[in-house]
C-alpha cells in the first residue's frame, strides 16, 4: 500500500495523476506569475514517458495506491480557522488513514507540502510506516533552520534576517489576506496561486500559518528507524539544501533525478526511483537482499553495491538463504519450543538476529547509540534470557520473517549508499583497533552461530537428540 501526499495548491490528481490533468493550471500559473513579475520558469515538458504520472507507473508495478487529497484542497474540505491545520492535522489525518484501513504496514511518499506532512507522520512515530520518501523539500522544514533563497529570487530587504520558515509563511499569509500582488516580493507568488487555482485566499492563509509554519522537530526526527529516500529534482533550486535532514533523519539516504519543482513528478527518472525503493519494502525477503540463487556460492558483485561491499552482501545474502533454509515448514510450536539446556526459542532467536543487526545499524551506519524507541523494541532479545522466555511466544513464522526483512532491508538501502572506503573506517576497541569490515563480519557469524543453535531447536523440538 503506497500513500501520496501532494504539494501546496494541488490536489492529488494534480500532482501524480497524468500531465494534462495538470497542464492547464500549471500553464495558468504561470502566466500570471510571468504578467506580475515580468518572468516565470519554463512550461514543464516532461518525456512521454512519464506523462501519465506516479500513481500510473506505481499501479503498473503492482502497488496498491491511495492518493489522498488533504485537507483544504481537492475534494476534501476546506475551513478556514489555522486551528484546523496546525499541531500537525494533515499527518494525524493520515494517521487515522491508515488505522482505518487496517494495513500491516504503508509507505508514504511526499511532495513539497505533502514532504512536510510525511516529515511530521515520521516525527509522530506512526507505528504502520516501513517506508517514506521526502521530495520537492529541503531541511528547510526542521526547527531552527534559516532560509537561504537563491540570488535571483525577489525577496525584499525589508524581512528579518535571519529568516525563518516560520517568518516567510507568515509573510505569504499577510499578503494573501491583503489580496494584492507586492511587486518585487516572492511572497506574493501564493496570491497568483490563489488566482490560478480559484482557491480562497483566506484557506491558503490558514494552511501557511497552520501547515508551512509548523516546524519539524528534530530530536523526534532523530528516532526515526524507518527507511527515508530524500529525492530532489537537480533542477529544483530551492530545495537543494538537504543536509540537515540527512542529519536529522539517520535512517535517510539521497539521490536526485531530472525535473524542476514543477515538472519533478512527471520524470521518469523520479517515478523509477521512487517505485525502485519502495520494491525494496515489497519483495520477499530473498529477492530483497538482492539473492540471485544461481549466484548464491559466488562472492562478487551484486547490482546496487560498490565492489567490496556487493562482496559483504554476497555473504550476508548466503548466510540469510541457509537460516531461511532452516527454518523451512517450522511451525509454531517449534517457533516457541523451550528446552532446558538451550534456554531460548527459535522466535527469540530469530528476533535476537534482527536486533544485532539493528545494534550494528545504529553504530556503524548512523554513528550513534541506539535510541529510546528501539531499546523498548528490542531490549528483551538483546540480552535474551528470562523476559525473552516469557514475551516472545504465540507468533507464526511470517511475524519473525517480516522483522528479518525489515531490518535487512533497511541495512541493504543505507549500504547501496556507501562506498568501499566506509568498509575501511576505524574505531579503537580496547587495545586493539576495529574497522567496519570486521564488525559485519561479526554480525554474519553470530547468525551463522545461532542458525546452529535453531538447527538443533528443531530437532528436539520433534524429539530428537
Amino acid at each position: 500500500m503506497v500513500i501520496l501526499l501532494h504539494g501546496y495548491g494541488l490536489g492529488a490528481l494534480t500532482n501524480y495523476g497524468d500531465f494534462e490533468h495538470s497542464r492547464s493550471l500549471i500553464q495558468r500559473n504561470l502566466e500570471l506569475f510571468k504578467k506580475e513579475f515580468g518572468m516565470a520558469p519554463a512550461m514543464p515538458a516532461p518525456p512521454e514517458e512519464g506523462r501519465a504520472g506516479l500513481i500510473h507507473e506505481l499501479l503498473k508495478a503492482g502497488a496498491r495506491v491511495i492518493a489522498v487529497d488533504l485537507r483544504g484542497f481537492g475534494k476534501s474540505g476546506k475551513p478556514l480557522e489555522v486551528t484546523a491545520y496546525n499541531n500537525s492535522a494533515m499527518a494525524r489525518d493520515i494517521s487515522w488513514l491508515i488505522d482505518k484501513l487496517n494495513v500491516e504496514s504503508v509507505d508514504v511518499l511526499g511532495f513539497s507540502m505533502g514532504s512536510l506532512v510525511a516529515a511530521q507522520l515520521l516525527a509522530l512515530n506512526i507505528p504502520r510506516l516501513r517506508s517514506v520518501v521526502l521530495s520537492g523539500i529541503s531541511e528547510y522544514i526542521l526547527e531552527g533552520s534559516v532560509l537561504e533563497f537563491p540570488k535571483s529570487f525577489p525577496v525584499p530587504d525589508h524581512l528579518p534576517r535571519p529568516l525563518t520558515n516560520k517568518a516567510w509563511a507568515e509573510e505569504g499569509a499577510r499578503i494573501l489576506e491583503e489580496g494584492k500582488i507586492v511587486p518585487g516580493h516572492l511572497a506574493s507568488a501564493h496570491v497568483v496561486m490563489a488566482e490560478a487555482t480559484g482557491l480562497d485566499p483566506k484557506m491558503l492563509a490558514a494552511v501557511l500559518r497552520g501547515v508551512i509554519a509548523e516546524e519539524v522537530s528534530r530530536t523526534a526526527l532523530y528516532k526515526v528507524n524507518v527507511p527515508v529516500l530524500i529525492l530532489n529534482g537537480k533542477a529544483d533550486v530551492a530545495n537543494q539544501k538537504i543536509d540537515g535532514l540527512l542529519t536529522a533523519i539517520p535512517s535517510a539516504i539521497a539521490d536526485s533525478c531530472e525535473g524542476d519543482h514543477y515538472s519533478t513528478p512527471f520524470q521518469p527518472s523520479f517515478q523509477n526511483r521512487v517505485i525502485s525503493f519502495f520494491q525494496q519494502r515489497w519483495e520477499p525477503v530473498e529477492k530483497v537482499a538482492n539473492m540471485n540463487k544461481q549466484q548464491l556460492y559466488l562472492v562478487g558483485d551484486v547490482p546496487g553495491f560498490s565492489p567490496q561491499i556487493s562482496k559483504l552482501v554476497s555473504m550476508m545474502n548466503y548466510v540469510r538463504h541457509t537460516t531461511l533454509s532452516a527454518l523451512k515448514d517450522i511451525t509454531r510450536s517449534e517457533l516457541d519450543y523451550l528446552d532446558a539446556s538451550c534456554g531460548n526459542s527459535i522466535g527469540s532467536l530469530l528476533l535476537h538476529i534482527a536486533a544485532t543487526e539493528i545494534g550494528y545499524q545504529a553504530a556503524t551506519l548512523h554513528n550513534r547509540d541506539l535510541n529510546e524507541e528501539e531499546k523498548l523494541e528490542w531490549g528483551a532479545v538483546f540480552v535474551l534470557g528470562d523476559k525473552a522466555r516469557k514475551e516472545i511466544k504465540g507468533n507464526d513464522l511470517d511475524f519473525y520473517l517480516n522483522k528479518l526483512e525489515h531490518v535487512r532491508s533497511q541495512t541493504l538501502a543505507k549500504l547501496g549508499s556507501l562506498d568501499d572506503s566506509w568498509l575501511d573506517e576505524e574505531k579503537r576497541f580496547g587495545d586493539n583497533r576495529i574497522n567496519n569490515y570486521f564488525k559485519w563480519f561479526h554480525v554474519i557469524t553470530h547468525e551463522v552461530n545461532h542458525r546452529g543453535q535453531i538447527l538443533m531447536l528443531r530437532r528436539l523440538a520433534k524429539g530428537g537428540d
